[in-house]
């Protein structure tokens, strides 16, 4: 009997002390059988305590962890929103410059185009200076001869 597991032990004995009540044996191995399932009881009734108290610190310590985890992924979300936030801020950012760029480049390509009205503006006065100078030399020339 004593080979067995806890619940088979417990069993064990309490059979033992039915079978000594009925064939009324002597009040001291009665007595002695009831004492052996006592400490039985006792020793498994302690042995699943201190499993409780064993179970219940990992179940603490499992919670603790959680906790922990939780945390963390807390942290790593705000560091990812933050990110994400970021990465829209440059991307508005990134527009802007690009519309920026592209009107700066509206605006150069209208002032190049007001630069070449007036240079050909310039090139038609030159000209028509060129022919007036021409045409007063000649009528200088005309009068010094005459």
């Amino acid at each position: 009997a004593y080979a067995a597991s806890g619940d088979d032990r417990v069993a064990i004995l309490r059979q033992q002390v039915h079978e000594l009540s009925a064939e009324n044996v002597s009040r001291d191995k009665l007595l002695a059988a009831k004492e052996a399932l006592l400490t039985d009881l006792r020793t498994r009734l302690q042995a699943e305590t201190e499993a409780k108290f064993r179970l219940t610190a990992d179940l603490d310590q499992l919670r603790h962890q959680l906790d922990e985890e939780q945390r963390e992924v807390s942290n790593l979300s705000m560091t990812v929103s933050m990110k994400d936030s970021a990465i829209a801020d440059a991307r508005s950012q990134a527009r802007e410059a690009h519309a920026l760029y592209n009107d700066s480049l509206a605006e150069r390509d209208q002032v190049e185009a007001q630069a070449t009205i007036r240079e050909e503006a310039l090139k038609q006065l030159c000209a028509e200076v060129q022919r007036e100078a021409a045409a007063l030399k000649e009528e200088l020339h005309a009068r010094d001869a005459t």
